[in-house]
């Protein structure tokens, strides 16, 4: 008897990126478009608005455009210089506000930034992850996001292999390659946020790594169907070190860029270590009048506090 043939991982992107999207996503695309107009190739939704429905929350949107020189001259130059920019979008569906994060970034830096090419886990620890796409221009655009996203699962995975070379099931090595991914970042989230995302599609967790075992060097599937993974442990090892503090760093250089593209930056920045952090932020109004001067020693008191990593 032949053995049952293991989907491809582009095929379960494709199926993955195709689901029922929430009704609010088709009043964000059409702000999208009118915003971006000829620019935009596709839209990419994930993040916890994805995973179940907050009318309180903010959508996030990664929006692929052909290139910065679309956008207006200051904003293409940031957006070249470090990639990508940030944007907040409001809509209102039903009589309710809805609101979104909306990050913009070229379809070259998508593709490189999913790939090995790029050092720090900004963009292929986010897009391993389950996403919808949710418009896209063609059917070339389509093609070319999925390749970006499937190569995204394979840069996680062989970038984590040290992490958790041996013995390990799906969960273990997605959940903790999730963690190493987060720890690179100013982020309010605690470690459960990396087991509640692999639980919530934990059969679509499990069939990637089914389908990259073979395909990813270092990963192979054992007789009882959990995993044998190698890694190159002292080069990544050290790698993972570096993205922990140089991620950080350009966390907050990303933080201050986003001030000037994003309508209400400093809010929403604080707005959401609250809903992590579970307490109210008091935000001085000195770092309120002069952001610049102020907020390094702020985010230094609350990290201290434990209030992010």
């Amino acid at each position: 008897m032949n053995a049952p043939t293991v989907p491809s991982i582009e095929s379960l992107i494709e199926r993955e990126t195709s689901r029922a999207l929430p009704f609010a996503i088709e009043a964000f695309v059409a702000a999208v478009r009118e915003k971006f107009g000829a620019a935009a190739l596709g839209i990419v939704f994930y993040g916890s608005c994805r995973r179940r429905e907050q009318t309180d929350g903010l959508y996030d949107l990664y929006v692929v455009i052909d290139r910065y020189r679309r956008l207006p001259a200051y904003e293409a130059v940031v957006g070249w210089l470090l990639p990508p920019n940030v944007y907040h979008l409001e809509v209102t569906v039903a009589g309710a506000r809805r609101q979104a994060k909306c990050t913009v970034i070229s379809l070259d830096d998508f593709r490189r930034g999913n790939s090995r090419q790029w050092f720090h886990a900004y963009l292929w620890g986010r897009f391993c992850q389950a996403v919808s796409i949710a418009w896209v221009r063609d059917d070339a655009t389509r093609a070319a996001l999925i390749d970006a996203l499937a190569t995204a699962v394979r840069t996680f995975l062989t970038r984590i292999a040290c992490l958790v070379a041996g013995h390990a099931d799906a969960e273990t090595i997605w959940v903790d390659g999730l963690r190493a991914s987060y720890a690179t970042e100013l982020r309010g989230e605690g470690p459960d946020r990396a087991v509640e995302i692999y639980r919530h599609d934990a059969p679509y967790y499990e069939a990637l790594t089914r389908a990259a075992a073979g395909d990813v060097a270092g990963l192979r599937t054992r007789a009882d169907g959990t995993y044998e993974v190698r890694g190159d442990e002292t080069s990544e090892h050290l790698a993972w070190r570096i993205r922990r503090v140089t991620g950080k760093l350009l966390s907050i250089v990303r933080i201050l860029k986003a001030w000037t593209t994003f309508h209400g930056g400093l809010d929403y920045l604080f707005w959401k270590l609250e809903r992590h952090a579970g307490r109210k932020i008091e935000v001085p109004q000195r770092v309120r009048n002069r952001p610049i001067l102020y907020v390094w020693g702020f985010l230094w008191q609350l990290y201290r506090e434990g209030v992010f990593r």
